[in-house]
């Protein structure tokens, strides 16, 4: 197991010059700060799009979902074995959760289930990797792609994850 507080102690003193730095300039959101996060991390990803930071990934879904236009009367499928804001942010857009099967040996969504959730109000589907595992993207994105489905994915809890040595 991680030691959580062993792992808190040795980083402390830089986390705290970092906490005061940000609280000094008061630049909580589009600053230096956030600036610089957002392009280490796009580097480090090696991802061609545009990174943008956000305060939680709650709101990163919501965004994700609000700029491909998602609304009342689409569907979005989400996995049944995630964290309550999948599926909140999907009705928080004004669409409807579409629950979908994991398997049970990634905890990721499955394929399968999700086609039959599928539906012709069906607009998005949103991909959780969860525990540092990647889902099945080789069968989710040409699925996704062949339906006309948006594919969101959450990597809140896999970032940094290799998937098919990518």
């Amino acid at each position: 197991m991680v030691d959580l507080q062993g792992l808190h102690a040795r980083l402390r003193p830089e986390l705290d010059r970092a906490m005061d730095e940000v609280l000094q300039e008061s630049a909580f959101i589009r600053g230096r700060h956030v600036s610089a996060f957002e392009a280490k991390l796009s580097a480090t990803l090696q991802l061609d799009a545009h990174v943008v930071g956000c305060g939680n990934g709650t709101d990163a879904l919501y965004l994700a979902l609000r700029a491909l236009d998602v609304g009342p009367g689409d569907e979005v499928i989400v996995p049944d074995f995630s964290f309550i804001a999948t599926a909140e942010v999907v009705a928080e857009v004004g669409a409807t959760p579409v629950f979908a099967d994991i398997d049970p040996r990634t905890f990721n969504l499955d394929p399968a289930s999700s086609e039959r959730a599928r539906s012709v109000r069906t607009k998005a589907v949103i991909v959780v990797h969860l525990f540092g595992q990647c889902a099945n993207m080789d069968t989710l994105v040409p699925w996704a792609q062949t339906h006309g489905l948006h594919l969101v994915e959450d990597n809140a809890q896999s970032l940094g994850s290799v998937y098919c040595g990518v």
